[in-house]
């Protein structure tokens, strides 16, 4: 039974959102995790950025934050995948990822106008 759209929270100022993927042993487990809202300049939060919206652009892959689905591509997919062994491993110094298609709300346009003028902050931080 697929899970209920995930709605997100509306973003004040200079927020940003945060994936925080769920460890898995399994790399074909399904990908879980939760999103965090934090402040761009708040020196504390260490994180890593990726652009997602390339490749092919069918969104028929999942990833479920808090028991909700957001859609994402295959090339996102794997990426996620790939980031998640990378956890398990240790091979990262980060805990949390910004992620353009799923940490900015797509259906809304003027959450997206500010989140890309915020762009070229949030890749000077990682």
């Amino acid at each position: 039974m697929a899970n209920e759209p995930y709605t997100y929270s509306p973003l004040l100022g200079r927020e940003i959102r945060l994936l925080e993927i769920e460890p898995s042993l399994n790399d074909d487990a399904p990908l879980r995790g939760s999103l965090h809202t934090v402040h761009l300049d708040d020196q504390r939060v260490v994180f890593s950025a990726l652009s997602y919206l390339w490749g092919d652009p069918d969104f028929s892959y999942n990833v479920t934050i808090d028991s909700c689905d957001i859609s994402i591509t295959r090339n996102a997919s794997h990426a996620l995948r790939d980031l998640r062994t990378s956890l398990q491993s240790k091979h990262i110094q980060f805990k949390y990822i910004w992620i353009d298609g799923l940490c900015i709300d797509q259906s809304n346009l003027e959450e997206r106008g500010k989140q890309v003028r915020l762009m070229r902050d949030i890749y000077s931080k990682v």
